[in-house]
């Protein structure tokens, strides 16, 4: 699904923006927070949010061309449970996680 994300809206002044790398407004200063075409969403619900890693939530990231989508693989990683560190630390359980052994990507 494509992103939903439509502009960027200053949370201070109300001025709006295309999406792009803006930080801050450039009338007043202010932050800049998404806005979305909540229908689409709603419409969609849970069911939006597909695959794995990051990109499951593309329809809410501010990327509207797919061609600009990196991913390291991160779906991928396997946690396993670490029980050494987690008697050394105390703690009741902890987990980690290697990409040791993924293959980079092509």
């Amino acid at each position: 699904m494509e992103s939903q994300a439509r502009e960027l809206r200053c949370i201070d002044c109300g001025a709006t923006l295309p999406l792009g790398y803006t930080l801050q407004c450039p009338t007043c200063g202010g932050l800049l927070e998404l806005s979305y075409d909540a229908d689409a969403l709603r419409r969609r619900g849970p069911s939006a949010f597909t695959g794995g890693g990051l990109w499951r939530y593309a329809p809410v990231l501010p990327i509207a061309d797919p061609a600009h989508r990196v991913s390291l693989g991160e779906a991928r990683a396997r946690c396993s449970t670490a029980r050494r560190s987690a008697a050394a630390s105390g703690c009741g359980g902890s987990r980690s996680s290697s990409r040791a052994a993924i293959p980079p990507a092509p």
